[in-house]
């Protein structure tokens, strides 16, 4: 039942959580039929059931229409919890309130039924229920998990089928609306454009930063900063564009209100001519730690960066331009990269093409997706190793794939570590103390095409159980979007996408690479070669 140990910590989390957060609303949709009881029967009756979890009210609202029925109802409510989500076959039972919901109409065979039951109070249980969960705080928890997790199905039972007419599995449903938002981003100052964009994360106020590669060597391409010599004539001017500064800071409406970043390269004739002298060469991911400083990391390069919610430099992880060898020793870092193929890296002070980090808002410790070394490796707040996971370059338990390494690494609020392992289509999963827990498939078979993989960079729902886990996805060339705890199980958790596929228009993507979500659960998605831009996905239509 590893699933259920899942489910029970995410709603606990949003117990705990949801009285200090704004309003989550997770909506939730059941059909009802007959082939769906256990045993199925023939009945022609039908229904259809929608439902909202406010996370912070802590109530559930619920339409129901339903028609047809061979007989005359006696009950309606909710069963939890099965033994895995959407488990056919078995019979569980019941959690709300009995003989039926709220004025739900009993001795008829078609009606309506609008009802709110406040998940705080005993109301809304069967008491036999929270007798088995022992105790309504526990019972509650046990629900909301259900509820999530697919878990639980509406039954409308009848006289002539007491054990149920009809039914239906209760199914998050995802809440980003999926159309992008094509003028979220306002045109950037002083002729700048951004080139390839390798990094986004959200920080205070729903604030997007974003790192652009336009500064770098050859990072801008044609028609990008050509025009010629910047002339004024009659009907206006023509300007020359020019690389924008390497961070950018975006406000939630998508204006630039800050940017940062020393652009400096190595002179011709140096070692490393050209490569960045200053920021990680590939500058690749970014995260905005709790006090508001910005982690940036880069996959030409062996660092990873602090700096300041301003730009100003605070510390380094890492030697610029030195890789761990994965043998023992050091090569030097080229603008590809260390070039540490099928070993695992053991250094517990050099790095090898970084691809991402993220910051436990806990302790501070720092967990950095080490891409060439093929782990997750954590340091302290103040830069000194601390212990890394991941089981070897492979394919079985714990291991990430030689090619594509570990390109991301996230903490959500279930305590645990999730990193990509593109290069295997799936997402490891470990314990902070660098234990392997299970693995999150994503799309299967999408590295062996060959491409990159399926796994590119990761991120969460905004509500504290995380119910949706979006997943770039630069070879499919889409941001899935994932039902969090179903995933965790192994099973397939995919319940649409953002993003329509390979293209340059609105909606499209070019080697997607990174995804961020604020607050309001707004997504940003990043591309790379290609495609070189930002896109806003709403919740709600502008």
């Amino acid at each position: 039942m590893k699933h259920s140990l899942f489910a029970s910590a995410l709603a606990a989390a949003m117990l705990i959580a949801a009285p200090l957060a704004d309003a989550a609303l997770i909506h939730v949709s059941v059909n009802l039929s007959g082939s769906n009881e256990v045993p199925a029967n023939p009945s022609l009756g039908t229904g259809v059931a929608n439902l909202d979890l406010d996370t912070t009210a802590q109530t559930l609202t619920g339409h129901i229409v339903f028609s047809g029925l061979s007989a005359n109802t006696t009950a309606a409510h909710i069963h939890c919890c099965l033994g895995s989500p959407f488990q056919t076959g078995v019979n569980v039972g019941v959690a709300t309130v009995v003989p039926a919901f709220p004025n739900f109409p009993l001795g008829v065979t078609s009606g309506t039924d609008d009802f709110v039951l406040n998940l705080n109070s005993a109301s809304a249980y069967n008491p036999a229920f929270v007798t088995l969960q022992g105790g309504l705080a526990n019972a509650e928890a046990a629900f909301i998990a259900g509820l999530i997790a697919g878990e639980t199905y509406l039954n409308i039972h009848t006289t002539t089928s007491p054990g149920g007419e009809i039914r239906g599995f209760v199914t998050a449903q995802a809440q980003a609306a999926g159309n992008v938002y094509p003028y979220w981003m306002k045109a950037l100052p002083n002729f700048w454009v951004t080139g390839e964009i390798g990094g986004i994360c959200v920080g205070a106020q729903d604030h997007v930063f974003a790192l652009t590669r336009g500064f770098q060597t050859s990072g801008l391409a044609s028609p990008e900063g050509v025009g010629g010599a910047n002339i004024t004539g009659v009907i206006g001017s023509i300007n020359q564009s020019v690389a924008a500064p390497p961070v950018l800071e975006f406000n939630p409406n998508g204006n630039v209100v800050n940017s940062w970043g020393d652009p400096s390269k190595v002179p011709t004739g140096q070692p490393f001519a050209g490569q960045n002298a200053v920021l990680p060469n590939g500058l690749h991911g970014c995260s905005v730690d709790s006090q508001g400083n910005v982690w940036v990391a880069g996959t030409g390069d062996g660092v990873v960066q602090k700096y300041s919610h301003g730009g100003s430099f605070l510390m380094m992880i890492g030697t610029k331009f030195v890789c761990d060898n994965g043998q023992g020793g050091s090569i030097a870092c080229t603008g590809t990269g260390g070039g540490n193929v099928g070993r695992l890296g053991t250094s517990q002070t050099l790095l090898n093409t970084p691809a991402n980090v993220a910051v436990d808002p806990g302790d501070g410790s720092v967990y950095i997706a080490d891409q060439g070394n093929h782990r997750v490796v954590v340091f302290s707040g103040s830069g000194t190793y601390l212990r890394q996971m991941g089981a070897g370059v492979g394919a079985s338990a714990g291991q990430f794939s030689s090619a594509g390494g570990t390109n991301c690494v996230a903490l959500p609020n279930n305590g645990m570590v999730y990193a990509c392992d593109r290069g295997n289509d799936r997402i490891n999963v470990f314990t902070k103390a660098g234990a392997f827990v299970t693995a999150i498939p994503v799309v299967p078979g999408t590295a062996a095409l060959p491409t990159n993989g399926s796994a590119s960079y990761i991120a969460f729902s905004p509500d504290s159980a995380q119910t949706f886990m979006y997943v770039a996805d630069g070879s499919n060339e889409r941001t899935w979007i994932m039902n969090h705890a179903i995933a965790l199980t192994g099973a397939n958790a995919i319940l649409g996408s953002l993003g329509n596929g390979f293209g340059h228009d609105t909606g499209e993507f070019t080697v997607l690479d990174t995804i961020a979500v604020d607050s309001l659960g707004n997504a940003y998605t990043a591309e790379t070669t290609g495609g070189r831009r930002l896109q806003q996905f709403p919740v709600t239509q502008h």
